[in-house]
């Protein structure tokens, strides 16, 4: 089950270097930089100002900050197969595993959401990972969104049990939200994941 981190730069520490070493690899045969950092400050300034734009706790280049990179993300993405295919495995079971907890009985106001890692082309990195263990639900919720706007694949990681389970009842009101035609924001391409299912793949790749 959950790995026990009590601080999110310790989580960090850990898979940076398997991203790092991951996408160094890609970046190398597609002969392209590809920079992976912490605490990446997504800030935009165009003509002097600075227009606010949060930060991730992980992520992973070329940054589109203010230019577009959308073929670069699409090789890259082609040399991921293996990565996205197993993160769509273990989020879907985390679906299956949150929604079969409830005994059939789910609530109206929760959708499983389709997952479509195209669906933020445009996006201001190529992955963006969001870690949470003792934010509330409000941090959690503006987690979500902000990993969904900034990445073309967005990770959000429950370090304990209450946030994994909020995490996918967050995901699945945006997506009923959006299902009955109420403001909303699409998370096609959030996925979440239990703290040690992330490092579980990072080492399987290694």
């Amino acid at each position: 089950m959950f790995s026990g981190y009590q601080r999110v730069g310790d989580y960090t520490d850990v898979i940076l270097p398997k991203l790092q070493s991951l996408f160094g690899k890609i970046g190398s045969k597609l002969n392209l930089e590809i920079e992976v950092e912490k605490e990446w400050p997504s800030e935009v300034e165009l003509d002097g100002i600075h227009y606010y734009s949060p930060k991730l706790d992980v992520a992973v280049g070329p940054f589109a900050i203010q230019g577009v990179f959308i073929k670069e993300y699409d090789k890259i993405q082609k040399e991921c197969i293996n990565l996205t295919k197993q993160l769509k495995i273990i989020h879907n079971s985390n679906f299956q595993e949150y929604f079969g907890s409830l005994h059939g009985q789910y609530p109206e106001f929760l959708t499983v959401p389709h997952i479509n890692l195209h669906a933020n082309s445009n996006s201001r990195c190529f992955l963006g990972v969001e870690i949470e263990n003792k934010t509330d639900r409000k941090h959690m919720l503006g987690a979500i969104i902000n990993v969904a706007a900034l990445s073309r694949i967005g990770i959000v990681v429950a370090c304990d049990k209450a946030r994994f389970k909020a995490l996918f009842t967050m995901v699945g009101y945006l997506e009923y939200l959006h299902d009955v035609n109420k403001p909303s924001f699409k998370t096609e391409n959030v996925l979440v994941l239990r703290d040690d299912q992330l490092l579980k793949i990072f080492n399987t790749l290694d």
